[in-house]
């Protein structure tokens, strides 16, 4: 598979809202991958009747183990009605019927993941409650309701939200549970990856569809075992984090993660963390710098299967980045990355190279355009070698 073009873009979540830049016509030019939730088919049909490129893919948006529990009813007796609340449930989770959690309350209350002193989970702290994976009933109503809401509706495949190599409540620390004890134990992952060859085969294989996942954790040989059973992975913090840069080990291991994708066929997101208004609007030159270590980051191992996020906040807002078309001027890769020296990263394009130093206080990166107006190379940069030279062993 040859790379065409460096920067594939995708969009995550729910449709811009900022029309007067973001029209459909706009957005079917700007972004060729797309993950949003059900009640956004009328959008996507816009962005397709404005001119998306026949390689456009539309995949629908689920969390991975959890269902909208509105006013956390689970908690309530049994028999205790359902309460109704505006706008709820979110469509964003395979429980988008109303009723949906107090009716499995009252019939499978086993289906729900507990605590070793057996109370119910709820994630992140907020209003969803966390369904027990290795249940054959809750396999068979997620795979049914995944299916009556993709296939008929037009979708490329499914993607599942926060996707962890633990099992995690809050802020991705690992949770123990009385159905599977530890939060990072073995049992819990064999489950998870064993949950995922089912949905695969109940979901995508028949459909001839895509199963994705916003792959969070940062052990690599257990990321690496989650992400074989994945088309589609999303890093959501490439190479920073939220509020600050990543160690250098850190930042390397994303590298990493971006190299097995390729090396195996995965079609591997990276998300930049930054806030474009504050960067392009306030001219706020901490969030340039973190664009552009984000965008140099990317550069260092982008290949055929890769997709660039630029920005982690805000999700509904689109931006018009002039530095993707200095970006394109590049060329094309003329091999993998390499160290110039014992900090300094480096990869040369037909056009330029790209630099980044991890471990300066903050981090610096490079993006050169040292030519202009040449033509690209008539076989395109490959990336199989470059995967199987970075190949992680396939034992992990």
């Amino acid at each position: 598979m040859a790379l065409k073009d460096l920067l594939t873009i995708g969009w995550l979540y729910k449709p811009p809202k900022n029309p007067s830049l973001a029209t459909p016509a706009y957005m079917a030019q700007m972004v060729d991958r797309w993950v949003l939730t059900q009640g956004d088919e009328n959008y996507v049909a816009q962005v397709k009747a404005a001119g998306a490129s026949p390689d456009s893919r539309f995949w629908l948006y689920f969390s991975a183990d959890n269902g909208d529990d509105p006013g956390r009813q689970a908690l309530l007796p049994p028999n205790t009605p359902y309460q109704s609340h505006p706008n709820r449930p979110l469509r964003n989770n395979v429980c988008y019927q109303e009723g949906d959690i107090t009716r499995i309350r009252d019939l499978h209350p086993n289906w729900f993941m507990r605590r070793p002193d057996g109370s119910v989970i709820h994630k992140n702290l907020a209003d969803h409650i966390v369904f027990d994976l290795g249940k054959p009933g809750v396999r068979q109503f997620f795979c049914e309701r995944i299916n009556n809401a993709t296939w008929s509706q037009g979708w490329n495949g499914v993607f599942f939200d926060n996707l962890h190599i633990y099992f995690t409540a809050a802020h991705g620390e690992p949770v123990a549970t009385q159905q599977y004890g530890d939060g990072k134990s073995d049992a819990w992952l064999a489950m998870m990856l064993n949950y995922l060859d089912e949905v695969r085969a109940q979901c995508v294989t028949p459909n001839k569809g895509a199963l994705g996942g916003n792959l969070q954790g940062e052990d690599l040989a257990r990321w690496c075992k989650v992400a074989k059973k994945l088309d589609v992975i999303m890093i959501e913090f490439f190479s920073m984090w939220r509020d600050s840069y990543k160690q250098p080990a850190d930042w390397e291991r994303d590298l990493r993660k971006m190299q097995f994708a390729q090396a195996n066929n995965i079609e591997a997101w990276a998300v930049t963390p930054f806030d474009p208004t504050l960067a392009f609007e306030q001219n706020d030159a901490t969030h340039k710098r973190r664009f552009n270590f984000g965008l140099a980051s990317y550069l260092l191992v982008v290949g055929p299967t890769s997709v660039l996020r630029a920005s982690h906040e805000p999700y509904t807002h689109a931006y018009n980045f002039p530095e993707f078309a200095e970006v394109r001027a590049l060329g094309f890769p003329k091999g993998r990355y390499f160290k110039k020296n014992s900090t300094l990263y480096r990869r040369d394009f037909t056009n330029g190279y790209v630099e980044v130093n991890p471990f300066t206080q903050p981090p610096t990166a490079v993006i050169n355009v040292t030519q202009r107006n040449i033509q690209p190379p008539q076989a395109p940069f490959v990336a199989q070698a470059e995967g199987q030279m970075h190949r992680v062993n396939d034992s992990v």
